[in-house]
């Protein structure tokens, strides 16, 4: 899912040109997706889905190594 969201923003700021993130811009990308899974785990614990909101928290800290 990161990748999917680090081309995602690359195609939105380049186009078609082959050029590369900043690496203030992939920390910027990366932050957005942990703030999506906090959001979310939050709203699986609400909906009584432990399940779904540990799964949120294990990718949390996977992308927070990076």
């Amino acid at each position: 899912m990161l990748l999917a969201a680090l081309k995602n923003k690359r195609i939105e700021l380049f186009g078609a040109k082959d050029e590369n993130l900043t690496d203030e811009q992939v920390i910027a990308v990366t932050g957005m997706e942990i703030k999506k899974r906090k959001d979310s785990a939050v709203i699986y614990k609400q909906g009584n889905r432990p399940d779904l909101a540990d799964r949120e928290e294990k990718e949390i800290v996977i992308l927070e190594k990076y």
